[in-house]
């Protein structure tokens, strides 16, 4: 499954007037973006996607997660009322899935269950992992009202989402590095398998950087050989992770000074311990403090 966006260009026939007829779908693309109303067996369905924004989904007035299967598009740009064929698979309380031209579209409500079933759904399988950690990052910024109230799915997500990046970390690679560019955040992961190259008994590693922010400075990590002999040449990857924004991990009212960076070790590991400490070096994000000011633990 992949995000409706891109996906709202569908081949149809152009109708006068929707009035309130099923099957049909209202689409504009006047504003620079899409906004779309489809009506189905008296739902409907209201998908909103603006360049650099948030694709939003609302299932009547509900904040809601639309996730659809690939299909054939046309590019179409009149606005007005458009026929396709439509047809229901299935209505529930949380969920409503149809049919619409070749392609599947399941609609989830943000409540707690529903949320909570599809992420518990991510976990168990968490193959295609770029693929699936994206789709959280939509399904957390679709729901934003939801995760913004409930602590204990914030919480689940970080866990979802680092089983997604071990996931991602497991995938061969030729090379030092690989890079991946999720908009909501920046991964870079290292084979650290030589370690012959290393200088003073640190391995020196930059943070990814996040292409969305333009950032100049960008943030430097020493991990200390010691805390890497012990793992199998061959099992020796980090995976480094910069947030665009520290939301997901506040949860009372913490004041974060510094952009938030994820380090996950293959296999599980953890970094803790450590005889030789790990040097971070980052820019401090206080608007008291100079751009160009810089700090190293």
């Amino acid at each position: 499954m992949i995000p409706l966006r891109l996906l709202l260009l569908i081949s149809g026939t152009l109708a006068m007037n929707c009035s309130n007829s099923d099957n049909t779908f209202y689409l504009n693309t006047t504003t620079g973006g899409i906004s779309m109303v489809l009506k189905i067996l008296q739902e409907k369905i209201t998908i909103i996607d603006k360049p650099e924004d948030t694709l939003k989904c609302y299932w009547a007035s509900s904040e809601s997660y639309i996730d659809c299967t690939s299909m054939n598009v046309t590019s179409m740009n009149q606005t007005g009322c458009w026929t396709a064929q439509i047809s229901l698979v299935n209505n529930s309380i949380s969920k409503f899935i149809f049919n619409i031209s070749s392609s599947t579209c399941e609609v989830t409500n943000c409540t707690e269950t529903g949320i909570n079933a599809l992420l518990r759904e991510i976990q168990d399988h968490p193959s295609e992992g770029p693929k699936k950690l994206r789709r959280i990052l939509n399904i957390r910024n679709m729901c934003a009202d939801l995760f913004k109230n409930n602590l204990t799915l914030r919480m689940m997500f970080i866990g979802v989402e680092r089983v997604l990046i071990h996931s991602i970390m497991n995938i061969s690679f030729t090379g030092e590095s690989v890079y991946y560019d999720l908009r909501d955040l920046a991964l870079t992961v290292f084979n650290l398998a030589n370690l012959t190259s290393a200088d003073d008994k640190m391995v020196h590693i930059k943070a990814p950087e996040l292409l969305s922010e333009n950032n100049s400075y960008i943030s430097e990590i020493w991990i200390p050989i010691d805390a890497l002999q012990k793992i199998p040449k061959g099992k020796r990857k980090v995976g480094v992770v910069t947030y665009k924004s520290p939301n997901q991990f506040l949860f009372k009212e913490e004041l974060v000074r510094t952009m938030v960076m994820r380090i996950e070790v293959e296999g599980g590991r953890r970094l803790e311990n450590l005889t030789t400490p790990l040097k971070m070096k980052f820019n401090l994000l206080d608007p008291i403090i100079p751009v160009n000011y810089h700090h190293t633990i």
